[in-house]
Formats: structure tokens, C-alpha cells, sequence
């Protein structure tokens, strides 16, 4: 286990096998992501459009930690130092981001129609969408990608 201080760093590391020395054994590095640290992608990405083709993304928090149903109220423990989210609005193709939603407190963000047209996109269509969740010690988490 690595120290939490050694994450978005380089690991170096070397397998030494038989008839090798530390200096002659090849040298391995990865980049420290604190994969266990990030949130799970939420779930359950859904949209509904009001009469002017406004676009409300909703979707369904996971916990990586103590993520049990024991109060029954269908919530799950929110296990991070806050709840906070980013939205990313991707092209059709999904190779591009479009815009991104940061800063939200709650589990929805409003795509109103004029942004979309904005954006290159034709309101009333449908839209490709990445929800993150944001940890204080690891940043976006896990990506939950839905078409809306």
C-alpha cells in the first residue's frame, strides 16, 4: 500500500530475478491514480425534457464505503467530505467534450436548450453525457456515460 501523499506521482520499481543485480534488472514505473480511492461512476443516468426541449440530467450516487441500505430510506452513505459532481457534455461520436458542468452539490444538472444550440447540438436530440463524482483525495472518480 502507497501513502496517499503518493498519488498523481511516478512509482519505480524493479523485479531482480535470478543472475540479476538491482542495477541491471530493468526498471518499471507507473503513475500512482489512487484507483481505490476514487468514487464509484454513478448510476442510473437519466433525462427529461420540459416543453422548450430543456434537458434535466438526474442520476444515482454510489459508495464505495459502507454502501449498505441499513436505514431502509433507499440512500446510500455518502462516504466522501462532500457531495460534489462534474457533468461532461460529449459529441455524438464521443470524441470530444462539448461543455462541462462543475460544481454541482446534488445528483441533477439542467442542459437548457439554448446551450445545447450552443453547443453545436439540436435541442430535442439525444445527448451523450459523462457523470463523475468528485473526491477530495482522488478527484473525478469512476465515469458513468449514458445517452439521455
Amino acid at each position: 500500500a502507497s501513502p496517499l501523499g503518493a498519488l498523481n506521482s511516478i512509482e519505480r520499481f524493479r523485479f531482480v530475478g535470478i543472475f540479476q543485480t538491482v542495477q541491471t534488472a530493468t526498471e518499471y514505473r507507473r503513475l500512482m491514480i489512487g484507483r481505490a480511492e476514487q468514487p464509484y461512476a454513478p448510476a442510473h443516468i437519466a433525462g427529461s425534457r420540459d416543453a422548450s426541449n430543456n434537458l434535466t440530467i438526474t442520476w444515482v450516487r454510489r459508495a464505495r464505503i459502507g454502501g449498505e441500505l441499513v436505514d431502509l430510506t433507499g440512500a446510500v452513505p455518502l462516504a466522501e467530505a462532500s457531495e460534489l459532481y462534474e457533468v461532461d457534455v460529449r459529441n455524438a461520436a464521443d470524441t470530444a467534450t462539448l461543455r462541462t458542468f462543475t460544481g454541482l452539490t446534488s445528483p441533477t444538472v439542467t442542459y437548457t436548450a439554448a446551450q445545447q444550440t450552443a453547443d453545436g447540438l439540436t435541442p430535442g436530440e439525444p445527448v451523450r453525457v459523462h457523470v463523475y463524482q468528485i473526491s477530495a483525495v482522488a478527484g473525478r472518480g469512476r465515469r458513468g456515460a449514458a445517452i439521455v
